[in-house]
């Protein structure tokens, strides 16, 4: 059957409905599965994304041809496993029944047969059924976030701004906290999708749920026409499972967005995602409704049909910079053959550019990272160095002795305030790797006592929670608790570690962000201009507070940290990080006209699914064509001035120009 608007395979790119070509719909039978994979995932909204407190809702999913008024169209299904532990024919009825799709839209006649937990498919053509829980809601896990709470009380030791989000004993002086008052760096991207609106609404038709006094999530079946949904995107996180054909498959997500803005997120945990990128590219043709226009609905519809893409990004060979892929990571040997014998470091400026463009050796890090952060200094000598680290260790000594030593209201005050808060999140904080596994892990131990210590000495900043993310992966490498402490507290100068977007650290680095987007993606850059609130940049937030430690796998991320402290070429190579993701996985947030709540949802849920390796090189990229500029606004003038000597040469002296007219310069130009 041929239709006349038709959608050509995806491979990189989105694909829209203005091509003309027809295509031959392959031959099926109504109701045929032409998709099929188990334990595919449905995460229900947390609040912290750590792969600890994931809970992980498994279920059959299929995807069936059906014909709709004697039209053929995609329809895909996602069973709960404990539906079909209860109810072993439900796949069955679910995919084979003649009347599951409706004139009216969806149904699901005999839905009251259905175990309790069940779900019911939809009961308009736009509209599905979505997960609920054993209170009934999706409204109920908003009204969850009522009972987060933080601490009223001045603290010391605790960061006093309004907006830092901290946990308390449950003896502390409380207020609720709305939906909104939570930082969305904490959040998954399934919470976030709740906090906005852009959930699938539950069915009218919905079976009732049962209470149960559980607290554990029960999600419900979901069934949508894929041709009424606004795009499909594949993202995947690399190699997995291997199929029965011994292809490598890989694992991810498949997120479904509507037309109302209405998101499902699916997690192919079990590989199975590149064979479903092949199934939909196969009958894309059947991914548009009606083909011709006419659908009054799809005339609605403002903007381009942006429906079925894979994420595959790439970025060709004029981006980059020259020297990319010509230095590999710095080798015990090339760092030895850096130090004099007297052990200081004969050329720093070389030291700097090697590590930012091919990073260390793993062996290399407890080595070179107190460089890197500025424990020892490149003049240092053997000599120096050994001192320093004994009157380190002396010194973090004597400051575990005066905090285990605190008496009295002010004991039981900082155990209230930073200790009980310390405790409930070293425990959640990357136990999946060997190094914090198992049960009284003495590594847990150290981790607690560093981030205890740095609070009891630095009170104005206190403890924020995120600080154990950044922690953790130092004390991974360094291993030895003092040491470890030493090098924190250097990092935590590094980190922007704050809530709100109205902190001034927070500003100046998305203001500069905000300014490169505009020089250097003018077309995202136009797109945040339709929104008046989109240029708070929400979905960077994360990035800059975390260093991207959520965002890509671990190695990636020490990649990153690495070239960031190199201090090569600028201080700001964070920003240009942040620049690169915008510019590389961007295009579907312009594509799509994606308002600003769902630029946060669409990035979030890129998380751990990008190419790391390829944004470190996009930045590196981007940082070249910024050095190339002649003249740069006044609002970049920081990027060229902060840097330390060596770093922004004489090679690159550009032209500042002021971008405020008659109007008081705001940067002193």
């Amino acid at each position: 059957m041929a239709l006349q608007s038709v959608l050509k395979r995806a491979s990189c790119l989105f694909v829209t409905s203005s091509g003309s070509n027809e295509a031959q719909v392959p031959s099926f039978v109504d109701g045929e599965i032409i998709f099929c994979k188990n334990n595919v995932c449905v995460h229900p909204p947390s609040l912290a994304r750590r792969d600890l407190q994931v809970h992980h809702h498994p279920g059959y999913l299929s995807i069936a041809v059906r014909l709709v008024n004697t039209k053929p169209t995609l329809v895909l299904s996602w069973i709960p496993n404990s539906t079909l532990k209860a109810n072993p024919w439900a796949v069955e009825k679910r995919v084979s029944h003649p009347d599951v799709l409706a004139s009216d839209g969806l149904s699901w006649p005999g839905s009251d047969e259905l175990s309790w937990d069940d779900g019911v498919t939809l009961g308009s053509p736009r509209r599905a059924s979505t997960e609920s829980w054993t209170d009934g809601s999706i409204d109920s896990v908003r009204s969850r976030l009522q009972g987060l709470q933080m601490d009223e009380t001045p603290s010391p030791y605790a960061r006093s701004r309004s907006d830092s989000i901290t946990s308390t004993s449950s003896t502390a002086d409380t207020k609720s906290l709305g939906p909104d008052d939570v930082p969305n760096w904490l959040v998954s991207p399934e919470m976030l999708a709740v906090q906005h609106n852009l959930v699938f609404p539950e069915s009218v038709a919905a079976s009732p749920v049962v209470r149960r006094r559980s607290s554990a999530h029960i999600c419900r079946r979901f069934t949508v026409d894929l041709s009424e949904m606004r795009s499909l995107r594949l993202l995947s996180s690399g190699g997995g499972c291997e199929d029965a054909g011994g292809e490598g498959e890989a694992s991810g997500q498949l997120v479904v967005a509507s037309r109302e803005s209405q998101y499902k997120i699916l997690h192919f945990h079990h590989g199975g995602l590149k064979r479903l990128g092949r199934v939909l590219s196969e009958w894309s043709c059947l991914l548009r409704p009606g083909g011709n226009g006419d659908n009054p609905d799809e005339a609605a519809f403002n903007g381009p049909y942006l429906h079925f893409l894979v994420c595959r990004p790439e970025v060709s060979p004029s981006e980059l910079h020259p020297e990319e892929g010509r230095v590999g990571p710095l080798s015990p040997d090339a760092w030895h053959s850096l130090l004099a014998a007297e052990g200081h470091v004969q050329d720093d400026l070389a030291f700097r550019k090697a590590v930012f463009f091919g990073g260390l050796e793993p062996s290399l890090r407890s080595t070179v990272w107190p460089f890197l952060l500025k424990v020892f200094s490149f003049q240092s000598t053997w000599d120096d160095r050994n001192t320093q680290i004994l009157e380190d260790r002396a010194h973090y000594s004597n400051l575990s002795y005066r905090r285990q030593n605190l008496l009295g209201e002010e004991k039981e005050f900082f155990h209230r305030t930073i200790e009980c808060v310390v405790e409930k999140d070293v425990v959640r904080t990357d136990r999946t790797h060997a190094y914090f596994t198992g049960d009284d892990n003495p590594h847990l131990e150290q981790m607690k006592n560093i981030l205890l210590n740095y609070a009891f000495e630095h009170p104005e900043v206190g403890y924020t929670q995120g600080m154990s993310d950044l922690l953790a992966p130092v004390l991974v490498e360094i291993q030895n608790e003092a040491d470890t402490y030493a090098c924190f507290v250097n990092l935590m100068q590094k980190a922007l570690f704050v809530c709100s977007p109205t902190d001034s650290d927070m500003d100046l680095n998305l203001n500069l962000l905000r300014e490169l987007i505009r020089v250097m993606c003018p077309p995202f850059y136009s797109h945040l201009e339709s929104y008046p609130n989109a240029f708070e940049l929400l979905f960077a937030h994360r990035w800059i507070l975390l260093c991207f430690k959520r965002e890509f796998s671990e190695e990636c991320v020490l990649r990153m940290w690495e070239a960031c402290w190199a201090n090569y070429l600028t201080d700001f190579f964070h920003l240009f990080l942040s620049l690169a993701i915008v510019c590389v996985y961007g295009d579907d947030v312009v594509q799509q006209r994606l308002r600003p709540d769902e630029m946060l949802l669409h990035f979030s849920s890129l998380a751990m699914h990008m190419d790391g390796q390829l944004v470190l090189s996009k930045a590196r990229g981007l940082l070249y064509q910024f050095r190339l500029m002649q003249r740069i606004p006044c609002s970049l003038r920081s990027l060229c001035q902060q840097c330390g000597p060596g770093v922004w040469d004489s090679t690159h002296a550009p032209d500042i120009e002021c971008v405020h007219g008659d109007q008081p310069c705001p940067h002193n130009f």
